[in-house]
Parts: C-alpha cells; sequence; structure tokens
C-alpha cells in the first residue's frame, strides 16, 4: 500500500473504451503512413490501436479472435500491454485507477474491484491479490501504420471518433 500513490486524476476520469468501433484499413484516411500503431494478432484477426486514441483512454477492452481482451497503453511510463481480459474463467472489462504504482498506472477490473499493474499483469490489491492471479499476456508490437498494413492488409483499426468528449 506504501507505494501506491494518487494521480491526481479520479477513476475513469481518462475514460476507457469498451467494444470499440473498428473500421477496415482503407478507411482509415485519418492516419499517415508513419503513425505509430500498437498492433495485436490473435487467432487470425489483426487490429492497430493507434495511439493517437489509446493516449486518450489509456484501457481498450475489446473482443479479437473471439478472445476477449484488453490493451492497455500507460502514457505516464510509455509502455504498451495487451492481456486476456477473462479472469476466472468470465470476461472482465477494466478502467483507469488514477493510481499510480512504481512509476506506472494501474487499471482496475470491473468484476473483482482488483487493481493490476499494467506492466507485469500482476493482481496488487483487491479480492485477487491473495490468490497469485496474474493476467495472461498477448503479444503487442508497436509499428508504423505502414508497416502494420504491409504486415496485415486485412487489419482493422480503432474508428477515429470514440465520443470522448461526449460523456
Amino acid at each position: 500500500l506504501t507505494e501506491i500513490i494518487w494521480g491526481g486524476i479520479a477513476p475513469d476520469r481518462t475514460p476507457f473504451l469498451t467494444d470499440p468501433k473498428v473500421v477496415n484499413a482503407e478507411n482509415a484516411e485519418y492516419l499517415s503512413a508513419e503513425d505509430r500503431v500498437f498492433g495485436v494478432s490473435i487467432n487470425g484477426e489483426h487490429r492497430a490501436y493507434p495511439l493517437r486514441i489509446t493516449s486518450l483512454h489509456e484501457v481498450i477492452n475489446d473482443v479479437l479472435g473471439d478472445m476477449p481482451i484488453v490493451v492497455i497503453h500507460c502514457v505516464l511510463c510509455g509502455s504498451g500491454n495487451a492481456y486476456s481480459s477473462k479472469i476466472l474463467g468470465l470476461r472482465s472489462n477494466f478502467g483507469t485507477s488514477g493510481l499510480i504504482y512504481r512509476n506506472s498506472s494501474l487499471v482496475y477490473d470491473l468484476n473483482n474491484k482488483t487493481l493490476w499493474a499494467p506492466i507485469t499483469g500482476e493482481a496488487i490489491i483487491g479480492s485477487l491479490s491473495e490468490t497469485n492471479q496474474n493476467l495472461e499476456p498477448l503479444s503487442l508490437v508497436l509499428t508504423s501504420w505502414k508497416e502494420w498494413q504491409k504486415l496485415h492488409p486485412e487489419t482493422t483499426v480503432l474508428s477515429l471518433p470514440t465520443n470522448i468528449f461526449s460523456k
């Protein structure tokens, strides 16, 4: 507990996304070739998560290749991570806690009210912290939009309008 500090932002003040709208690559005119994206591939499906969107939301709850996932962009430490969001057999969505642990922003899962370290996927505090529960890591790459499209021409990508300012 002594390593957790308040980051000055209320929980969920940075609005997370759940099941965001996506478009095919050819409909992503808002991206330039040099734009940086996080790329995730699961069960033959590929999706790009532009940093210009992930930096505004920090947490993206999604389903890719029939797997529930969470993509976490910690703008504080500059990291990106992806995990299966299936916990104890159920999909759990994640939110932003407003708390900082070891120089990274903590996220929490809405089902179990457990705080998680986004870099390690470790349960820090909450109902699952005593169970040695860790999130299952998934492969995530940081690359350019041009390079991701070249590797995965059939990719989908987050749609630009995320309604961040309509809440």
